[in-house]
């Protein structure tokens, strides 16, 4: 088996729910060395004094953003002796076979001659226990896969949480844009990693529950995630910068440009807060447009 780094980074994270996660990670046979980056919690001092022996836990005097994060976690975990990497948000449930599972995907599908950029979960909504898609591009056709029986499925990208790589892919892909701070930080990633031919698979037998937005809506047919003014943000400036990237595939900025539309104007046509929400967002298309990025200057 490798030898495996888990890198999580926390940001307020419950000490309960992230303790669950580090002590079923630690108490296994499984050859894991756990990396902890924390974003300058609020309740840091209590994860400093839980974890005041564990060398690999780094906390943070102010929050430098989930891929700045990640990156101060990976140069640290590039200087071991770890063969690959499993990128865990604070507040995963992942099971030994799951581990196990994504493992052995990874060495069979690179022993079979696929030059792998990385392998990840297949996720399903707890509230109705159903897996959530997969998207997969072909020039401007963007459509949505799932996975058949217990086959490792293609897929054009990943999101982070649950993804293994290889450190060497790691070290020719290189970093994460930490300009990005946060959102679409792995999809970036996953793009960059393609235009080396570099593939991604969904494993069916790693599976993961998971819950998209902070809120999920039912707008006129379709659901729309409610996340925070702050991360509506991020999330219309960084849609910018994707589109300028020039190795994102054409199908994908199309399917973004059409759904961003709609998913703003379901959005504004929803929330309360109407103004505050529509500032967030005008900030972000305009910071986007003008290449100003990093971590959110409190300004509108």
């Amino acid at each position: 088996m490798l030898k495996i780094a888990v890198l999580i980074v926390t940001y307020n994270p419950d000490i309960i729910v992230l303790g669950k996660l580090i002590d079923r990670l630690k108490n296994t046979d499984l050859d894991i060395r756990v990396f902890l980056v924390d974003n300058a919690s609020t309740n840091s001092g209590k994860l400093k004094t839980e974890y005041h022996d564990y060398e690999d836990f780094i906390y943070l005097s102010e929050n430098i953003g989930l891929a700045g994060a990640q990156n101060l976690g990976l140069h640290k975990i590039l200087e071991s002796d770890c063969e690959a990497v499993l990128f865990f948000d604070q507040d995963s449930e992942p099971t030994k076979d799951f581990i196990v599972n994504l493992v052995r995907a990874l060495i069979n599908l690179t022993n079979n001659g696929h030059k792998i950029g990385g392998v990840g979960p297949v996720f399903y909504d707890p509230r109705t226990e159903t897996n959530y898609p997969f998207i997969e591009i072909n020039g401007i056709r963007v459509k949505k896969i799932y996975p058949v029986d217990r086959i490792p499925l293609r897929v054009s990208f990943l999101i982070n949480s649950g993804m293994l790589v290889f450190v060497d892919t790691l070290q020719d892909v290189g970093a994460m844009r930490g300009e990005l701070f946060i959102d679409y930080v792995d999809l970036e990633w996953c793009f960059r990693a393609a235009s080396k031919n570099y593939s991604f698979y969904a494993i069916p037998d790693a599976k993961m529950s998971h819950s998209i937005g902070d809120e999920r809506k039912l707008v006129m047919g379709r659901e729309v995630s409610f996340h925070s003014p702050l991360r509506r943000y991020y999330l219309a400036r960084n849609f910018i910068y994707m589109l300028r990237l020039p190795y994102v595939p054409l199908g994908y900025k199309i399917r973004e440009i059409f759904f961003t539309i709609l998913r703003t104007l379901l959005f504004i046509s929803t929330v309360k807060e109407k103004k505050i929400y529509m500032q967030y967002i005008a900030k972000g298309w305009k910071d986007g447009l003008f290449k100003k990025y990093g971590k959110y200057d409190g300004k509108n």
